[in-house]
Parts: C-alpha cells; structure tokens; sequence
C-alpha cells in the first residue's frame, strides 16, 4: 500500500495495543501514567488534520495490515495516508505498521470505520472563553447551545470549518469533543478554534456591546419582543455588519427563550410546501450549513479585526 522505503523506515516490532478503558467521557483510560488520560481518533481525516494541528500529544499511531495499493484508494486518500506516516515520522511518533487484524482497531472506535489507523493522542485543550474578540469585517462566530449528539458537533464544526467560521462556542451541556465528533466533523474539528461556556446569557450582552449582530436560529416567537426574518428577507440587509455570532440550539425544542430575548434578531430558514407534516426544522448540522453558506455569502470573506487605539 506505501512506497518500500517509507515502510522499511517506519516499521518495527509489531506492539498490540492494549484495550482502552471507557470513561464517563468516553475517552481512553490508560493505566500508564507516562500516557495518562488518553484520546483514540480513528479515520485518515482525523488522523491527518489533528497532526497538521499540532494541538494534542501524540503518543501512537497503528496503521492496519493492507494488500491493497494507489489503484485501490482514492487518489487524495493514498496521498493522505503518506502524508500521516510523514508527520509521524517528523513528530517523532512510536508508528505501529502492519496490525495483523482489523478487529483489533474495531475496539478502539466503537466498530465505527477506522479506515485502518488510530492515533493515540492526549484529550483536547477546550479553552473557556471569558470574552469574544472585537469583531472584523465579515466574522462570523457560532455558539451552540443543547448539542447533545457528537454527530451533530461533528457536522457543525465541519460547516463551521467549510465556511470559515472563527470560533466556536459551546455552551456547558453540549457534547464533548469525543473521537466520534472528530470523525463526524472529518478531522475538521481539529482545526477550528473550539471554546466553552458556562451561559451564553451572560456572553450575550458584552457580545453585543462589542459590535457584534446576535443571530437566533429559531422559529418566531410571539411571546418575545425581537424582530424575526427568514434567512432570504435578512441577508440583504447584513451586508453593512461589522460580525454576526450565529446561535444554534437542538432540533425540536431550539433555543431556550431567554436566549433568544437576547438576540438582535431571529432568523429561520423557509421549507418547501406545507409543514402539517410535521416536518418544520431541520438537523442541527444541516441548518448550521444553510445559514453559514448564506451569511457567508452576504459579508465576504472575513477581514481584520481593527487595531485598539
């Protein structure tokens, strides 16, 4: 599958990874305390981008055992693959190549597809956010609130990625940034920058003082006094804005009330034909990838920020 003188440099012994013990984070357990708490990502893309990063400590890498060769992979993916061994090699990784059976790296994530690598690597940093940044011209920042599925943190952060979103903030309650997120997220999750807060209610106010344009996902609310568009009625007029911080929250419940009183304005996205099917919001992950192409879109690509006098 690689080049002969990439594996004849990276081979060695053949070393089994030990079973990891799961958590209540659902992270790896390592009874090594060189290693310590440890996370197990799985996937080319994962793999690749978190060594691109350079965020997390490496500590292994597995590759499985393959016949295969570059006319059975995607051409992108084979050169992804090289590159990951690459990166190993310069980071000074312990790479494991050759594991016998894939069975072995099943365990590691979950029977999800591993794609043949695991990378074992510390748990990520979360910075807690006390403040947002003054905003450039055409920032755009997303904060989630009630996300509670890891797929969907994974799709969010790879729209967020896509679209060229600055941060993202996660509310406390949200889903961990797990290996399954990452995977989900395609490793974009490794490289988007990733904060947390105990409530957005109290980030809102000095968001908003900062220049920011608060943006609800949301149904209209009659019980609330904030002005509600549909996405198409309101990208004409965001042209002008300094920044938007986007709020998503769940499917079906959405944003809790207090958030959106908070907002500058609430935006929903406009279905095609009747909704008495009940059918009337989106996924999260899709949602996020309608509204941010359409932001997007409307301010530019982002400039920056002005310099403090």
């Amino acid at each position: 599958m690689f080049p002969p003188d990439v594996v004849a440099f990276l081979a060695g012994p053949v070393l089994l990874p030990r079973a990891p013990v799961r958590t209540a984070h659902g992270s790896g357990s390592d009874s090594d305390s060189q290693y310590g708490r440890s996370d197990y990502l799985y996937g080319v893309y994962p793999v690749l981008l978190a060594l691109r990063a350079q965020k997390r400590k490496f500590k292994r890498l597995w590759v499985l055992r393959s016949s295969g060769g570059p006319s059975t992979l995607e051409k992108k993916d084979y050169k992804a693959r090289l590159e990951i061994l690459q990166r190993s090699e310069a980071l000074g990784i312990p790479t494991v190549m050759d594991i016998p059976k894939k069975s072995i790296l099943d365990h590691y994530s979950g029977g999800r597809p591993h794609q043949g690598l695991v990378l074992k690597c510390s748990l990520p940093f979360v910075q807690k956010l006390q403040e947002l940044p003054v905003p450039g011209r055409g920032a755009i920042w997303l904060a989630l609130e009630g996300i509670t599925d890891p797929m969907n943190l994974g799709s969010l952060l790879r729209s967020a990625a896509f679209f060229g979103v600055e941060g993202v903030i996660c509310e406390h309650g949200c889903a961990k940034y797990s290996a399954v997120a990452a995977k989900a997220s395609a490793g974009a999750g490794e490289m988007v920058q990733l904060l947390r807060v105990s409530k957005l209610q109290s980030l809102l106010p000095r968001a908003k003082e900062q220049g920011w344009c608060v943006v609800g996902a949301a149904l209209p609310d009659p019980e609330i006094d904030v002005d509600f568009s549909t996405l198409d009625e309101w990208l004409p007029q965001c042209d002008q804005l300094e920044g938007v911080l986007l709020l998503l929250g769940p499917e079906g419940p959405g944003l809790r009330r207090r958030l959106k009183q908070l907002c500058d304005r609430l935006v929903g996205i406009s279905r095609v034909g009747d909704s008495g099917d009940g059918l009337d919001s989106l996924n999260a992950g899709v949602a996020a990838g309608v509204l941010l192409h359409g932001v997007r879109q409307a301010l530019g690509p982002p400039r920056p920020a002005p310099a403090k006098v």
